[in-house]
């Protein structure tokens, strides 16, 4: 198990608060999702891919919801803050989705390339998404 410094985990945990997730939340909730979020769901849609979706830093699920919403068969939200994910969890309660999203809260580690990795997440980039490799027959 990777473990992160304690700095960092409480630089997370105030960073990516309850209020904050439920903030983002409501603005989801209110406005839908925001530019990023379309495009991403867009572009995966595009591609005809995003039956079964990895989205790593899923933050509150916001592109999860979207792409459960336009048919993706399945999706595993991975987010580092345990408020995030409460707030993710409550929304796939709300829009009877829980049985196709997995949630799986980790600290992620992000390899900044320099040689040693950094407990780093890019809130800004809106997480970042992998369609998963259909199963083999």
């Amino acid at each position: 198990m990777i473990s992160c410094c304690a700095s960092f985990f409480s630089a997370n945990q105030r960073q990516f608060s309850d209020a904050v997730a439920r903030r983002d939340l409501t603005r989801y909730r209110t406005r839908g999702p925001d530019r990023t979020t379309r495009l991403l769901r867009d572009a995966i849609l595009g591609e005809g891919n995003g039956r079964t979706v990895l989205d790593v830093g899923a933050g509150i699920g916001a592109l999860s919801f979207e792409l459960l919403a336009a048919g993706a068969e399945r999706v595993t939200a991975v987010e580092a803050a345990p408020a995030y994910i409460a707030a993710a969890r409550e929304e796939a309660g709300r829009r009877n989705v829980s049985d196709r999203l997995d949630l799986d809260a980790r600290r992620l580690r992000v390899h900044s390339g320099g040689g040693e990795a950094s407990g780093r997440r890019d809130h800004g980039s809106g997480g970042m998404l992998l369609p998963c490799l259909p199963a083999a027959a």
